[in-house]
Order: C-alpha cells, then structure tokens, then sequence
C-alpha cells in the first residue's frame, strides 16, 4: 500500500489484534474503520458526538453576498 500524504510504502503490524499501517517515508499513521472501533473499545475510551450540523440541511448557499 501507498501513504496518501507522500505516496512512500507503507508498513503494516499488529498491535493487540488491530491493524496499524505507518508510512516508512513521513510516519503517518492509517487506522481502517473496523480497526479504530476497536481500538476505542479495548482502551475503554470514548468517542467525541458528531459535529453539529449547519442548520441548512445539508444544503451550502451557492448564489452571491450581498454588499451592504
């Protein structure tokens, strides 16, 4: 596997049955989705609520400003 920041190999191991995968080149680290769950799971931590959503339901302004 390729890192997605710098494109170097990567470089995966297993830390109490989790996957971690570590780029050689910039050492940044990728955490599947299944992996990261657990991970919240075995170390008893907790994960933060979801962001609070912009009240346009997910809709964004596309039109322009007005200037005052």
């Amino acid at each position: 596997m390729q890192c997605p920041k710098c494109h170097a190999g990567m470089v995966g191991y297993q830390r109490d049955g989790i996957l971690i995968e570590q780029c050689m080149s910039c050492r940044a680290v990728l955490i599947g989705e299944y992996e990261l769950v657990r991970l919240v799971e075995t170390c008893g931590c907790t994960l933060p609520p979801p962001l609070p959503s912009n009240g346009h339901g997910g809709r964004h302004y596309e039109g322009r400003h007005r200037r005052n």
